[in-house]
């Protein structure tokens, strides 16, 4: 019988090699276009990877390029022909097509990352999901957001829903009403021409927004501060929360205050027609007019 201490050098030799063997990846990159010609919405679907949508005003089909990763194989060649194995499925119709990622069959430490390129035709509202990535946009219309990682919107439309933990939301030039949601992370929301209900925490929220008349404003965080920016004719009621011993600093004109005490404000802005409602805790609040 081996003494305890080399069946336990063995055992941790055994498990080091068995390691090592699984450490092997590939990569693959192929074209995709999508069979159908999309008319009204497209969702997209991958598992760990990104997902950037441009649009294309020239095209009629969805196009692009599709990025694997293939890692944790024994050898790279089985790394290399598991990566070429990985499809994009189209199913839906042209008014709600569907995009999703299948993978081949995997084992133990065996991963994929795909990341998914694509361009789309004008006019088609989009939406993704991935359970960890970034998911991007850029001249798009938006209807959601899903993942686990940053998600970032310029130049969109659309009444956008975004939604992810531990990671930034950056939307800039967006046109349409915009939810963000986020844990630990911020929120950046610049030249948005709608209502804006945006909500994290440890994290700063900024943003930059043009309501509709009667239009809301919703930013909510902990621990971080605010810095909203309005224009100067909109009228809204005004309520604003931090900790006492914060600052809140409001340059916007017409301003009624109704209640005021350290920490808290509560007033009218020009008309009152619309509603702002902005909140912390530990952090200054600064709202003021474009």
């Amino acid at each position: 019988m081996l003494p305890t201490a080399n069946a336990a050098h063995l055992l941790m030799a055994a498990s080091l090699l068995a390691l090592g063997a699984c450490t092997h990846s590939a990569t693959d990159s192929f074209p995709f276009q999508s069979v159908g010609e999309p008319t009204r919405s497209l969702h997209v679907e991958t598992f760990d990877g990104d997902i950037h949508l441009v649009e294309d005003p020239n095209a009629r089909r969805v196009h692009g390029t599709v990025h694997v990763l293939a890692r944790g194989f024994n050898t790279v060649t089985d790394a290399r022909r598991a990566a070429g194995e990985v499809r994009v499925v189209e199913t839906g119709t042209a008014d709600d097509m569907i995009l999703t990622v299948d993978l081949p069959p995997r084992s133990g430490s065996q991963r994929f990352e795909v990341t998914l390129d694509l361009f789309v035709p004008p006019g088609v509202a989009t939406s993704s999901f991935a359970d960890r990535g970034a998911l991007t946009f850029a001249g798009v219309p938006v209807i959601e957001a899903t993942t686990f990682g940053p998600i970032e919107l310029v130049g969109t439309r659309g009444a956008a829903k975004l939604k992810t933990e531990q990671a930034p939301i950056f939307v800039e030039a967006h046109q349409g009403a915009l939810i963000a949601r986020t844990v630990n992370a911020s929120i950046t929301a610049l030249s948005v021409f709608g209502e804006v209900d945006a909500r994290t925490t440890n994290g700063p929220i900024e943003a930059r927004v043009t309501p509709p008349p009667g239009g809301e404003v919703v930013l909510t965080t902990l621990n971080a501060p605010v810095d909203l920016v309005l224009p100067s004719n909109f009228g809204a009621t005004l309520v604003v929360s931090t900790s006492p011993e914060a600052a809140i600093a409001i340059d916007l004109p017409f301003v009624t205050p109704e209640f005021l005490a350290p920490g808290q404000f509560e007033g009218y802005v020009g008309n009152g027609a619309g509603y702002v409602d902005v909140r912390t805790t530990n952090a200054d609040v600064l709202i003021r007019d474009r």
